[in-house]
């Protein structure tokens, strides 16, 4: 029976690499998009793409929506995944002694399930990684008229305990692609970038948590014109710059278990700046997009059970928006700003308990109830402790 359960454990093991190598080479392959889309042409045409002919304003406010989409959906990969390393180690890593759901919900800290009274040595460090892959779409009421694209994420990191508190650091890698659907256009991004973060576990349920991140972003854009003014028909307009972006986000975690029943609960706020560089493009005009923003506050909850080695679970976190960087939305001539609008993730998932230091995941959430928008993603993690 042992020989038995290590091959189980060792296959679940393998499929959990497999799954995260495989969103790794789907991120390598959209990264190698980003540096030659901007080359590529196409047969069609919109009518509306026409609107844009001519204007670099016009062309900035593209390149701002654009930026606002795949900013969120980059941001909010890296710091779900940082913070689900912190939510489900601090404060279930303290649990009261005896707990039997802790084994599962501490990833890979099954030593503390006699809490920090039992006196046992604790697994002092651990490393983890994370890929997503996500679905964006819009309608064309965005900022950038209708528009469908992908987001795939690799986020990896390590982290040392020290008494109550967990110091880490992560790096991430990000890549999507936007297809502007209203303006027969694409715009690529990708982004590189470092988040350290600490956790304090202020008891046996409380525990505060923050991080901050830094990433450098290379974006690419291509947008169909009807050229009006040399009479050679439709060009495309080519255009490329980097940018940086900054996030950072406070947050307050609960975990309580009754029985097997695991109960987990976070409130925060997080907020993200992107400032892109002016670029020119290949008809020589200076584009210029502005600065963006999103600010969040942030209200979640799962409940999961704990069988011996799986605990399967649900969540929903509600989103307030308090910030956003205002669009025109070209077809309407609109303004769109999101700001004060309320949103909420659905997650559905199950962690798995490989052996005393392995432990792995896999969840699907989806982002509902915006203006313009929603989003569907995919992920897996595995951690270590050791």
């Amino acid at each position: 029976m042992a020989n038995g359960t290590l091959r189980t454990n060792t296959l679940g093991f393998k499929v959990g690499l497999a799954g995260l190598v495989g969103l790794a080479c789907l991120s390598a392959v959209d990264a190698q998009a980003c540096l030659s889309s901007c080359s590529s042409s196409s047969d069609s045409s919109s009518p509306f793409a026409s609107t844009v002919s001519g204007s670099a304003q016009k062309q900035g406010e593209i390149s701002t929506g654009a930026a606002i989409t795949t900013s969120r959906a980059q941001g909010t990969q890296t710091s779900t995944a940082v913070s689900g390393r912190i939510n489900s180690t601090v404060s279930r890593a303290f649990a009261p002694a005896g707990t039997p759901s802790t084994k599962v919900s501490a990833l890979g800290h099954q030593q503390f399930e006699s809490g920090i009274a039992g006196g046992d040595d604790a697994a002092n460090y651990a490393v983890w990684g994370d890929g997503t892959m996500t679905r964006m779409v819009s309608n064309d009421s965005g900022p950038t008229g209708a528009s469908w694209g992908r987001n795939y994420g690799m986020v990896v990191g390590g982290d040392a305990r020290f008494g109550q508190f967990l110091v880490g650091l992560a790096g991430a890698f990000q890549s999507s692609n936007v297809t502007l659907t209203d303006l027969d256009g694409r715009t690529n991004v990708a982004s590189y970038g470092v988040t350290p973060y600490l956790a304090y576990s202020i008891n046996q349920i409380f525990s505060v948590s923050t991080q901050f991140s830094y990433a450098h972003v290379v974006s690419a854009q291509h947008l169909f014109e009807s050229d009006t003014t040399s009479g050679v028909g439709s060009t495309r307009t080519n255009g490329n710059w980097d940018g940086d972006r900054y996030g950072g986000s406070f947050a307050v975690n609960a975990y309580y278990p009754i029985g097997k029943i695991n109960l987990t609960g976070t409130t925060g706020v997080s907020y993200t700046h992107e400032s892109p560089d002016s670029y020119i493009n290949d008809r020589s005009q200076r584009i210029s997009p502005k600065a963006s923003n999103v600010g969040l506050y942030q209200l979640g909850a799962e409940i999961g059970y704990a069988f011996t080695d799986f605990e399967p679970y649900v969540g929903i976190t509600m989103e307030y928006e308090f910030d956003s960087t205002g669009v025109q939305n070209l077809r309407t001539g609109n303004t769109v700003n999101t700001s004060g609008t309320v949103d909420a993730i659905y997650k559905v998932g199950g962690r798995m308990h490989f052996n005393d230091t392995i432990l792995g995941g896999l969840e699907f959430s989806t982002l509902q109830h915006r203006d313009y928008d929603q989003s569907y993603s995919l992920s897996a993690n595995v951690r270590v402790a050791f």
